[in-house]
């Protein structure tokens, strides 16, 4: 692919898009390839500050500039393989938390079951689901607990013991941090 040459592309619609063609150290030709970049502002800035808005930049400079662009491609696919690599794990771990529910759930185990180290896992997960691991398992048990609050006529210790919590008094407290009221405010506010 050489400058000037002639690209096709099947578009329906109305589309803006900059086309860059980096031969960087190789002679090889490769197919195409088109992406998005994770920060496509920073690209598209890089890109005119090199070449459509300053005519005075020299040939090192835009060198530079490409570099930086073709660092933004590497780095946005790199990001999308490790998500593809990686999202069956946590989603793994996602199914784990909801079976095991009423049992100890520790994040260590849930990374070690991913074959990840805690930190690595718990900033996967984060990244994912958007919150924390440890907040994730806290949100699941309370979202568990309020069904059975309003299903079935269970005491407090019995709902405690099958969301996971260690004491009901544990389970009032963190109930109440997150809905706003207690899990007895909820039962009666839920079924009149």
């Amino acid at each position: 692919l050489s400058m000037g040459s002639v690209y096709k592309m099947d578009v329906r619609g109305r589309y803006d898009f900059i086309c860059i063609n980096l031969v960087l150290g190789s002679d090889e030709q490769r197919d195409p390839d088109v992406f998005t970049p994770k920060d496509r502002d920073k690209c598209e800035n890089l890109f005119f500050k090199a070449w459509k808005n300053n005519t005075g930049a020299t040939l090192s400079s835009r060198i530079a500039v490409a570099y930086r662009i073709y660092n933004e491609i590497i780095l946005s696919k790199k990001e999308a393989y490790l998500q593809e690599g990686t999202r069956a794990k946590i989603e793994e771990a996602i199914s784990s938390i909801y079976a095991e529910l009423g049992n100890e759930i520790s994040v260590s185990h849930l990374a070690h079951t991913a074959n990840m180290s805690e930190v690595y896992f718990r900033r996967l997960f984060k990244s994912i689901t958007g919150t924390s691991p440890a907040r994730f398992i806290i949100n699941c048990r309370v979202t568990r607990a309020k069904e059975l609050l309003i299903e079935e006529y269970l005491t407090l210790e019995d709902i405690s013991e099958r969301c996971g919590f260690s004491t009901p008094s544990y389970f009032c407290r963190v109930f109440k941090e997150i809905t706003g009221m207690t899990p007895n405010e909820f039962r009666r506010t839920a079924r009149d």
